[in-house]
């Protein structure tokens, strides 16, 4: 082509033994007599290596600029999201300590009457004993329902101070009244590690999360309850898995919105003041499915602020398990 008259030119990586890598445009320009006859060929060297890599950089920046955008929208969803999570819960809560209060009266007096029904009637009418027995039930339905209510209008600002959290753990397990049909098994680390938590608060999330695998579980399984000192953050890490009927993977991120229950008699607000709690608290709640059936609750809280930094190193584990039956 140069030799019909073209001017030519051709750009490409090239390898030199002293100057390595370079990206080299190289035009060839025909010479031609006064005649315009092409008499021969004359090449033009550009090293364009800087340009190039420049250029590189600019299309792999735009190519990720619209990742960036995306991802940025995200965040600014999510933020949004929960934003509105918080507004919601905060108006439900304001609603509910209103009535609550005027709920508690009248299911009060109720509780009186079957009492006072019971103790006349005895136990000569079978029927209505089974009735009295249904109205008690449900009324204990109803009272722990107002008092999820209670708990979502109450809640403030955590008064924390550095716990040792296996003795925290150890109490609320305890206080949790787990069945005796339930196996549990826990997981402490040998040498005892702080966190900075208001101890009813998290005793709150905890209690509920067990609350929540026995009922997953019918009153019979395993449940698990471990403490990591030390995740990739520097978080404490408590760990709850359960054999009960687990998550399904469509509903892992939706367990903590307020009103989103897959229980027939739940309201959908145990999760989402455990999530707010956690969150008042500087730490991550997350749900997950293991592949092996059950549920996995994981909640990441602050170390204690007198932490001493040699104690990272996770050292031995005490494993204890204790399996209560009915006497």
């Amino acid at each position: 082509r140069c030799l019909v008259g073209e001017t030519i030119k051709y750009e490409d990586w090239f390898e030199y033994p002293t100057l390595g890598r370079r990206y080299i445009q190289i035009t060839y320009f025909p010479f031609k007599d006064d005649e315009k006859v092409v008499r021969g060929i004359v090449a033009n060297t550009r090293d364009l290596t800087e340009l190039k890599l420049a250029e590189e950089k600019i299309q792999q920046y735009a190519s990720r600029l619209e990742e960036m955008v995306t991802d940025r929208t995200r965040e600014l969803e999510k933020a949004q999201e929960e934003l509105l999570v918080r507004e919601r819960l905060a108006v439900l809560g304001h609603f509910a300590g209103s009535i609550s209060h005027e709920l508690r009266n009248p299911l009060g007096a109720i509780d009186a009457s079957i009492y006072y029904l019971q103790m006349k009637l005895g136990a000569g009418d079978e029927k209505i004993a089974d009735h009295l027995a249904r109205v008690r039930t449900n009324i204990d339905r109803s009272t722990a329902i107002i008092e999820s209510l209670l708990n979502l209008s109450r809640m403030e600002k955590p008064k924390t101070r550095p716990h040792a959290v296996t003795r925290l753990m150890s109490d609320i397990l305890r206080a949790a009244k787990i069945p005796e049909t339930v196996q549990t098994e826990t997981i402490f680390p040998e040498k005892e590690v702080d966190v900075e938590v208001d101890a009813d608060q998290i005793g709150m999330v905890i209690k509920n999360i067990v609350h929540n695998a026995v009922q997953a579980m019918e009153g019979a399984g395993t449940l698990k309850v471990s403490v990591r000192p030390y995740n990739e953050e520097g978080q404490v890490e408590i760990r709850k898995s359960d054999t009960g009927s687990g998550i399904r993977p469509e509903n892992i991120e939706k367990v903590f919105q307020p009103l989103f229950s897959t229980k027939v008699h739940g309201i959908g607000f145990g999760l989402s003041i455990a999530k707010m709690i956690v969150e008042n608290h500087g730490g991550t709640i997350r749900a997950e499915s293991p592949a092996d059936g059950g549920a996995c609750f994981v909640i990441a809280l602050p170390q204690g602020r007198f932490a001493i930094a040699e104690d990272r190193a996770e050292g031995k584990w005490i494993i204890s398990k204790t399996r209560r039956r009915h006497q």
